[in-house]
């Protein structure tokens, strides 16, 4: 399902371009250096983990299921339920808002349980650890 809801996202809700165009926040801080870390398949020295925040470094945990895509997205690949691989976007703090009405218009109306389930489906909120 992951695939399916980001492909609808990007078809008419939430874009990787618009996240990239808003206004820098504090979570979004968080995670740059972890996509340069991984982009760049650095070592983790105990100088870099010092210079990172929290958010960061509880990212970093994940560092072997994470990848950044060609429109430079942070994402966890994770294995489904039925084997297959799902990709789920790292989505700042700054964001999460928007994601739930996106999902909750661009996907019919659906009720609070079944859009939290989508949110979990799609998206890795590195906080809650989701």
């Amino acid at each position: 399902m992951a695939m399916g809801c980001i492909t609808g996202l990007h078809s008419g809700g939430v874009r990787g371009n618009e996240l990239r165009g808003r206004k820098v926040s504090v979570t979004e801080k968080d995670i740059h250096p972890v996509i340069n870390l991984v982009k760049n398949k650095s070592r983790l020295s105990k100088k870099v983990m010092a210079g990172l925040s929290t958010t960061s470094r509880r990212l970093l945990r994940e560092r072997k299921k994470l990848q950044v895509d060609s429109t430079g997205l942070l994402k966890r690949v994770i294995q489904g339920p039925n084997g297959n691989q799902r990709l789920q976007i790292v989505l700042p703090e700054l964001y999460r808002l928007l994601a739930i009405k996106e999902l909750h218009s661009k996907m019919g109306h659906l009720g609070a349980e079944r859009v939290t389930a989508l949110i979990r489906e799609c998206f890795f909120l590195a906080v809650l650890g989701s």
